[in-house]
């Protein structure tokens, strides 16, 4: 998540030095005559440079200290969303989350950098040595090729970053979007979990922990007033590592699953249901046969068109790489996480299969003081097992939920800001060649051109320029979405459809303020030009 902050936040500091840049080469422009009038006088080129850099400053001083206000601002928005995706108090509250020392230093030279960066960019398209020529026609010269095409490659690459980030924040949206339908496969409402740790001094081997886990099942029977009680030696909504599964016989098929230990009650209580067969009972233990239930997508995948139950498989255990178990239920399908595609699970009795950590499972406990009494229980079989803090797991499937949507937020303000800056950057750049432009306007009108071929004109300069910017802004966006690969759900890096939709709304908003200016071209009056001349 900090990369991709990271790689938003940087490409947003790449738009503003590129509106510096060309605020400062516009201006440049504009005050040649004023230059030239000042060369004529004596100025040395060293200190209208100096001057030219100082202005520059100045803008990046004021930008850097109306941005930290912004981000003030921002961070009050955000403060309440810092907390919801942490899933506890900030300490000191959300008003602890504030700009310090450190972060106000950081800021002002990262300002600063980026100013005297695009700072060079306009010196050199000016070119300070050539201005004393221009002094007689300053009025109404034109600006170079080069700084025409400064201004352009500047522009092209505004929009190429704004266009990266604007499909960031679509896919980021588009999986929150779809995070909050998904259906993970468990009832998770009024049920908590705990986790457990058994000492290795305390249960050496299997059969001392298989023991204690039959003592503790029996113990939490109805604690707390609890529906169901269950143990398991995995959590749910974590990343799944899968192992390798194969069937039995002379043409045996393989894939990969994830395993899992559960005890008897565990699909009852994390609302699983059982398609075919049944879960595992008490007697599903170290002495009798292993067993396995498997979840549908396995059993689709194993015996394509034929039932599970009674097939036999090879599946990796604590025991061994490959014990041969049969299979006694087909459960259905769960989401292990967001990024658990292919839900092929199977689950191994916990009592053949025991290891030293587990977690318990409560579902509905009536009683207020469920915590306390799941604590006495533990220590009432045995005080020296630990048990970390219980809490509630449909907390935890929101909590999922939430780190999509905190990127997709953040991701969000940074394109809007970023694609604000470009456009008013494209419109300005357009209006301002516009204006530089008027004698040529005027001359060409005058001789026969209609205001569409004015229009069109600009339209197709601001066109070339925000055709570049788009097409480099698609390679950016497809690097930024394997980024943010880790957290989409139900979308690619390179969705062409969420690709198509992002390109399309940008060239469109693109061509709007490209068309405004170029409009007010065709709207000259040649007579009224060609006599101020």
């Amino acid at each position: 998540m900090l990369t991709a902050a990271a790689a938003g936040a940087s490409l947003v500091l790449l738009i503003a030095g590129a509106n510096v840049a060309i605020l400062l080469l516009v201006r440049g422009r504009r005050r040649q005559r004023d230059l030239s009038i000042r060369l004529a006088l004596g100025a040395s080129t060293t200190r209208l440079v100096r001057l030219l850099v100082f202005e520059g400053v100045i803008l990046g001083v004021a930008a850097t200290a109306i941005g930290l206000g912004l981000g003030r601002l921002a961070m009050d928005a955000l403060a309440p969303l810092v907390e919801e995706f942490l899933d506890r108090r900030v300490p000191g509250g959300v008003e602890a989350l504030t700009f310090d020392g450190t972060v106000l230093v950081l800021t002002a030279l990262c300002g600063l950098g980026v100013t005297l960066l695009f700072t060079v960019v306009p010196l050199l398209a000016v070119r300070l040595p050539r201005l004393s020529l221009s002094f007689a026609g300053a009025r109404g010269a034109t600006d170079s090729r080069a700084a025409r095409r400064t201004r352009s490659v500047l522009i092209s690459v505004e929009v190429a970053a704004s266009l990266t980030l604007l499909v960031g924040s679509v896919l980021m949206l588009e999986s929150a979007r779809r995070m909050l339908h998904v259906d993970f496969g468990i009832d998770a409402d009024r049920v908590v979990t705990a986790g457990l740790g058994l000492r290795q001094q305390s249960y050496p081997d299997e059969p001392t922990r298989v023991a204690y886990f039959e003592r503790l099942k029996a113990r939490l029977g109805g604690v707390a007033g609890s529906a169901s009680v269950a143990l398991g030696n995995w959590s749910p909504l974590q990343t799944v590592q899968p192992r390798a599964i194969r069937t039995t016989g002379a043409a045996p098929i393989e894939t990969d699953a994830g395993t899992f230990a559960v005890s008897s009650g565990y699909f009852e209580t994390l609302g699983i249901p059982i398609l075919d067969g049944r879960g595992f009972t008490p007697g599903d233990n170290i002495s009798t046969e292993p067993v396995v239930v498997v979840s549908a997508a396995l059993a689709r995948q194993l015996w394509p068109g034929g039932r599970g139950v009674g097939q036999q498989i090879v599946c990796p255990s604590e025991r061994g790489p490959g014990d041969v178990r049969r299979v006694v239920g087909v459960a259905g399908d769960v989401r292990q996480s967001h990024a658990d595609t292919n839900q092929r699970d199977a689950y191994l009795p916990l009592l053949q299969e025991a290891d030293r950590f587990a977690f318990v499972y409560l579902r509905q406990p009536r009683s207020p003081a469920w915590e306390s009494e799941l604590r006495g229980a533990v220590a009432n079989v045995d005080r020296e097992v630990a048990i970390s803090a219980a809490r509630r797991l449909d907390t935890g499937l929101e909590q999922e939920r939430r780190r999509p949507r905190f990127l997709a937020g953040l991701l969000t303000m940074f394109a809007v800001s970023a694609c604000g800056m470009a456009l008013v950057g494209l419109y300005g750049v357009i209006a301002y060649g516009v204006r530089q432009r008027q004698r040529e306007i005027a001359i060409r009108m005058a001789i026969g051109a209609d205001r569409g071929a004015v229009t069109r004109l600009f339209l197709v300069q601001g066109a070339v320029v925000l055709g570049v910017g788009l097409a480099a802004g698609l390679w950016g966006a497809v690097h930024l979405g394997r980024v943010l690969e880790s957290y989409l759900h139900g979308v690619t890096p390179a969705d062409p459809r969420l690709l198509a939709l992002a390109l399309a709304g940008f060239a469109l908003t693109g061509l709007v303020a490209t068309w405004w200016p170029a409009r007010r071209a065709a709207a000259i009056n040649a007579a009224i030009v060609l006599k101020d001349e």
